[in-house]
């Protein structure tokens, strides 16, 4: 399978490191009401602000919104291994959340 995968230097965040971590302890460090984590890779195609008024679509009770991952790198990066497999997934969208807007001053409560 490493023969199929495109570029030789793909780095890739390991579970073992702290900056993956972190973000489940958001509401011990930062005491805002809101925040929202970002992937350092993604291109907004809408303004910021957009993205800031989700907070106001979500519940009452709603701790935070998600966003997909809709970034084409695996499916471009595993092209030939598509191309020699015809209907695998391998190369579908990852699941992930390249996005996060928490609402923290609910996570306080919610502890």
């Amino acid at each position: 399978m490493s023969r199929n995968i495109s570029g030789s230097n793909n780095l890739y965040l390991k579970s073992g490191d702290i900056t993956w971590h972190i973000k489940f302890l958001y509401h011990k460090i930062f005491h805002y009401k809101k925040a929202i984590a970002l992937d350092i890779d993604i291109a907004f195609r809408s303004p910021f602000i957009k993205l800031a008024k989700m907070f106001d679509e979500m519940s009452s009770r709603q701790i935070m919104g998600l966003a997909f991952n809709q970034n084409p790198f695996y499916r471009s990066a595993l092209r030939n291994y598509r191309i020699l497999n015809p209907g695998t997934s391998v190369g579908d969208f990852p699941p992930g959340f390249p996005v996060i807007a928490y609402t923290l001053k609910r996570c306080y409560s919610n502890e």
